[in-house]
Formats: C-alpha cells, sequence, structure tokens
C-alpha cells in the first residue's frame, strides 16, 4: 500500500490541494495521511515584522506569539474537522499536529519513512526552499 500524505501549512485556502491528495489517494487505492503543519519560524518572522515595524513591544511580541500558536493549534482541530468531513468517502489517517521550525526537514524525513507523495497545501507566509524539497512533494499555493 502506498503512503500518501496531505500535509497542511495554510489553514485558511486548502481546498485545491486537499482535493488534488484525495485523488491521488484515491488513484493508489490508498489511505490518505493528514498532518496539520504549524511552522514556528513563519510564526516569529510575522511577530518581528510586526516588532520591526513599530506595532509592537518585545513583551508584546512573546505574548501575541504564544497566543498565535495557541490559536493555530485550535484552528488546526477545525481545519482537520473540515477535511475528515469533506473527504469521507476515503480512508483517512489524522495525525498529530506537528509544530517545527521549518518544514522542509519533516517533508525529508517522511520520504526517508517511505512516502511516496506528499501533496502540501502552502502559504505564502511560510518560505519553502523548493530547490531542496524531494521530488516527491507537490506544492500548492492558493
Amino acid at each position: 500500500m502506498k503512503k500518501i500524505y496531505f500535509v497542511i501549512l495554510n489553514p485558511y485556502a486548502y481546498d485545491d490541494a486537499m482535493y488534488q491528495a484525495e485523488a491521488i489517494a484515491k488513484d493508489a487505492n490508498s489511505p490518505l495521511n493528514i498532518v496539520f503543519f504549524i511552522s514556528e519560524r513563519a510564526v516569529c518572522t510575522m511577530m518581528h515584522d510586526l516588532g520591526e515595524n513599530g506595532w509592537l513591544s518585545a513583551a508584546s511580541i512573546r505574548s501575541l506569539q504564544h497566543s498565535m500558536l495557541e490559536g493555530y493549534r485550535g484552528l488546526a482541530e477545525d481545519v482537520l474537522e473540515r477535511v475528515r468531513r469533506k473527504l469521507s468517502d476515503i480512508e483517512l489517517n489524522i495525525l498529530p499536529v506537528n509544530e517545527q521550525p521549518t518544514v522542509e526537514p519533516y517533508l525529508h524525513r517522511l520520504v526517508a519513512e517511505g512516502a511516496e507523495q506528499i501533496v502540501v497545501a502552502g502559504s505564502t507566509n511560510v518560505q519553502l526552499k523548493r530547490d531542496i524539497l524531494p521530488k516527491q512533494v507537490l506544492y500548492s499555493v492558493a
């Protein structure tokens, strides 16, 4: 059985990538492994930009950063439930929310563990180093 993954980086625009991952899983007659990925570096970058522009003090940055990460964790559960409802006609494996500084090492690890196809619902806030992504990764920015 093939290992197919759908990695959600963008909690607001992922439908196109979701349906692409669904089609790949159906064609392979394999379950679809789904993970919501929180890029800690992307959140830090957003906070840094707000601080650089004078919107936040250092103390406010830390507090807001913590709150944003908590908010993303809550949002992840909502997004994963929506995906479960939308893709109810195929077998799904919902994986735990993954929080790391960047997504590239995680994608490489999935490939090392046998992933044959990984569809990533990208975000303009997460700057992927596309030149180092494994060939198994299909990157979609909505």
